[in-house]
């Protein structure tokens, strides 16, 4: 609250006649102003004139009494009391106010009073004023008063119990709701004329004809705070249309005087001129570090050409010096021009284009150039300068994570020639784990891109396979799961495989940890159609060293000369002990049976397509069963792994299956080929043969 001008400039210049005469008038046309009032007093007192503020108080408090404004004079009275009032008096001075403020309802102050500690006859209470804004609080609830209470919403106050302490309130979707008068200053907030709640209760019609920014300015002037697009949201609900809700804010919150603040979950208010507004965005641009004033860039252009125009005028003087081919802050230069560009004149020199022309390597620049926008726009730029852009933009092609980026960047690529495409595919192809965002996008392009389907459409089916059950890819595996399923990227592949690849693609698809069987099966069914021979289930050759073969081959000679017969006696005993039903030893020797006897049938198909795995036959020339192999990384990094059967898998000792996917991944491989495992990129250095 602020006092007129000119008693504040008689104040700072001591003339303490002009105070008094400018205080009478400001008594006499704003009252209301307490605060400033109560201020102007404390300034007097440190200005050596402490009887001459207890004069001005005591004259303002004499009109306030004469005008009936009991409200306001409670608030001078506990703001300045002390200053005036006779000593012992003031419990006595409160108190005959209450009355004469409350005139009309003394049946209710009769019981309130009491219960908030405000009786008896004294000089003085303890924590009078609490005491006394308790009661005031109460006082406020009358039948017919409209309230809001968090999680309920609007309701009228049916009730005020005086005896019981209570209220009774109907909100829209519960009627009755008790709320016990301590708990109402935390509860309820009671709803001014004029509120958008209150309208909204009373006569919601008055507020969906309004216009969107007409009714948000209803709704943010309501309130004495912040609102964030949640709370808006929810206070038009039933006014706009769940369904009309994005098209109402966007068009809503575009008003010059509505103001956002906040980087993240942002918040709103309405400022009280457009000019104000305007000032406000401007101070908080300034204010704000690069990225702040990026931001505030972004919302102006849906509100203020001018203002627009300085904000632009000041990020084209901060970034012209950061466009030059040796400036390390050129990847911001370049953020800033691509926000700024649409709205610099067509005779600006603000412009990267040299500096794009004269660097030498691209690449750090793009890396640090984190804004797609900015990449995006960067990218048309090389292409018109650059004679080397189709070396950038194919090394930049594995690397970029923005779609829109991407699809320019394969736009161009992929027109200049089949070569062209080829190497830029062959890149992401390579190690799709280290480029996510391209693998990914070119897998969803190929659905409907026949040229990248028939270009090693193997290696682009088994890549997608194992991206769905990558880590790697957790982040784009929901545009990923649906390349698998009808119409999808793989079923298009499976259509045009001829039959020596469809095995290979068929044995990926039984393999392939991401896919679900609702979608593994269709697959299966598509191989089987278009090649039936690929129906018949061939089994794989297990591999098992010559110990191994003979303790397993030792391990069913047991089961079926020893094991099973006894268990067939054991049945034979326990069967004739009487009833079945009750019978636990029959039950038991069932189940030992039935154990037996399928663990018979599968040792005896495994030892039936064993290889007995002679190592010193095994040729070390690359990677195979029988062979250890060792993998070196750039920080020097080691793994050895043996490749055996998978009778002897021992992974924590670094022994694996030749049926582990694992293993799929490692056979075949030469010294010096390249290998990725956890993320490590290796490279192997060394392939022995196995020894015992």
């Amino acid at each position: 609250m602020a006092l007129p001008q000119k008693l504040t400039d008689a104040l700072a210049a001591k003339n303490f006649q002009e105070v008094e005469s400018e205080w009478l008038s400001a008594a006499d046309q704003s009252p209301q102003e307490i605060e400033g009032f109560i201020r102007a007093a404390e300034t007097l007192d440190r200005l050596g004139q402490a009887d001459k503020a207890r004069s001005l108080l005591s004259l303002l408090d004499d009109q306030l009494k004469e005008k009936g404004l009991y409200d306001l004079r409670l608030d001078l009275l506990r703001g300045a009391g002390k200053r005036w009032v006779k000593a012992g008096t003031m419990f006595e001075t409160v108190l005959s106010t209450i009355d004469l403020l409350y005139a009309d309802r003394k049946e209710q102050l009769e019981i309130l009073l009491p219960a908030v500690g405000l009786d008896g006859e004294r000089d003085e209470t303890p924590k009078l004023w609490d005491k006394v804004e308790r009661l005031r609080s109460l006082l406020i609830f009358e039948t017919g008063t409209i309230v809001a209470m968090k999680g309920k919403g609007v309701g009228v106050v049916t009730d005020v119990n005086l005896a019981l302490q209570s209220l009774k309130i109907d909100f829209e979707r519960q009627k009755g709701v008790s709320v016990g008068f301590r708990a109402t200053s935390k509860m309820l907030e009671v709803l001014p004329d004029g509120h958008v709640l209150k309208r909204k209760h009373e006569d919601a019609e008055s507020l969906t004809g309004l216009k969107p920014s007409l009714l948000l300015r209803e709704v943010l002037q309501s309130y004495d705070r912040p609102l964030t697009g949640a709370d808006v949201k929810e206070v038009v609900a039933g006014v706009v249309p769940t369904a009309k809700w994005t098209s109402w804010w966007t068009s809503a919150r575009k008003h010059p005087q509505v103001l956002a603040s906040g980087k993240g979950k942002q918040t709103y208010v309405w400022a009280a001129t457009g000019e104000d507004a305007a000032d406000a965005i401007w101070d908080a641009f300034e204010a704000a570090d690069l990225a702040g004033r990026l931001d505030h860039l972004r919302r102006a252009a849906n509100q203020d050409l001018d203002l627009l125009r300085r904000m632009v005028g000041l990020l084209s003087e901060e970034g012209r010096h950061m466009l030059s081919s040796v400036s390390p802050q050129l990847p911001i230069g370049l953020v800033v021009w691509a926000a700024s560009e649409k709205y610099l004149d067509e005779d600006s020199d603000f412009s990267p284009k040299t500096a794009i022309s004269e660097v030498v390597d691209l690449q750090p620049v793009l890396v640090k150039t984190d804004a797609p926008r900015a990449r995006d726009r960067v990218y048309e730029i090389i292409r018109e300068v650059r004679t080397d852009w189709l070396e950038i933009f194919t090394q930049r092609f594995a690397h970029e994570t923005d779609a829109r980026c991407l699809k320019l960047l394969a736009s161009h690529i992929f027109e200049h020639s089949d070569e062209a495409r080829h190497t830029a595919i062959d890149r992401v192809l390579a190690q799709p784990s280290k480029t996510p965002a391209a693998f990914s996008w070119l897998a969803d392009q190929a659905s409907d891109d026949e040229a990248i389907r028939e270009y090693r459409p193997l290696r682009l089916l088994k890549q997608l396979l194992v991206a769905l059950g990558d880590e790697s890819f957790s982040e784009y595996r929901s545009k990923l799961s649906p390349l698998s399923e009808s119409g999808g990227t793989v079923p298009k592949i499976l259509s045009a495989l001829d039959v020596k690849d469809m095995r290979e693609a068929k044995s990926a698809i039984e393999r392939a940890r991401g896919l679900e069987d609702y979608q593994r099966e269709p697959l299966i069914t598509t191989v089987h159609l278009r090649f039936p021979s690929l129906e018949v289930v061939e089994d794989e050759p297990l591999y098992a060293l010559p110990t191994t073969y003979k303790h397993k081959r030792d391990e069913l000679r047991v089961m079926l000369e020893e094991e099973i017969p006894l268990n067939r006696k054991a049945i034979e005993t326990a069967r004739e002990m009487g009833d079945l039903r009750e019978n636990f030893e029959y039950k038991a020797a069932r189940q030992r049976h039935e154990y037996l006897a399928s663990r018979a049938s599968e040792l005896s198909g495994q030892l039936d397509r064993t290889i007995v795995l002679h190592v010193a036959n095994v040729n070390p020339d690359q990677v195979r069963v029988g062979t250890v192999t060792k993998l070196e990384s750039m920080n020097n990094q080691s793994r050895t792994i043996t490749m055996l059967g998978p009778w002897e898998s021992d992974p924590d000792n670094g022994v694996i299956s030749h049926e582990s996917e694992l293993a799929v991944r490692l056979l075949g491989k030469k010294v010096d080929d390249p290998f990725e495992l956890q993320g490590v990129a290796y490279k192997i250095v060394r392939i022995q043969r196995y020894t015992d």
